[in-house]
């Protein structure tokens, strides 16, 4: 069985933000940790207890509301949600085509710290290895990452944060503001830059 869902409604044409309009210099900021995919993949194989989940649960069931009206207080240009085609595959979708690239630190990248230990042990779900070899061509690396890194880069979220692209001026406040609001695990992971064009640059620096 296959199941969809329509949306209609009216929106304001000023009020569209779109994930496609990034501007060079802009900042990269990631308001939910990543891992949801090893995490639900780790609770249905039952190598996982309610308790190790217990962070992830209370993310996915976190709406990202708050955080869409804390960024139209910033100069926000772009934002993509984080789903099924995981932290890299949404990341491409904001430069593909484009005449940008983008630089992710990997270290900056928040992480449920159960999924980097079941990643550790290859607990990973199929669509990780379905999204590695769709976006793989996209990335280069310019530091060394783990196994477990890479299939956490590539992991489907379900329920995801939000990818903002923010000028670097208002960046840093919009982070402050988030951390008042209780979205305590957001954070800048990268930037926008001219230069691979259409590629994302992996870096620890």
């Amino acid at each position: 069985m296959k199941y969809g869902l329509s949306v209609t409604g009216i929106i304001n044409p000023s009020q569209i933000l779109r994930r496609n309009s990034p501007r060079v210099g802009d900042r990269l900021i990631l308001t939910k940790p990543i891992g949801t995919g090893i995490l639900a993949t780790a609770l249905k194989g039952g190598e996982a207890n309610a308790e190790a989940v217990a962070p992830a649960v209370r993310s996915m069931t976190t709406l990202n509301k708050k955080a869409v009206e804390l960024m139209r207080t910033a100069d926000v240009h772009a934002c993509t949600d984080v789903t099924g085609f995981s932290l890299i595959g949404h990341s491409y979708g904001m430069i593909a085509n484009s005449k940008m690239g983008m630089e992710i630190k990997v270290s900056a990248i928040p992480i449920f710290a159960a999924a980097r230990k079941l990643a550790e042990i290859g607990l990973v779900p199929g669509g990780t290895r379905r999204n590695m070899e769709y976006y793989r061509s996209h990335i280069k690396q310019d530091c060394e990452i783990s196994d477990e890194m890479r299939d956490i880069l590539f992991d489907p979220q379900t329920s995801g944060g939000l990818l903002i692209a923010v000028s670097s001026d208002t960046a840093d406040e919009l982070i402050r503001k988030m951390h008042r609001s209780k979205i305590t695990d957001a954070a800048i992971i990268g930037r926008i830059v001219d230069k691979p064009k259409g590629k994302i640059v992996i870096t620890d620096s």
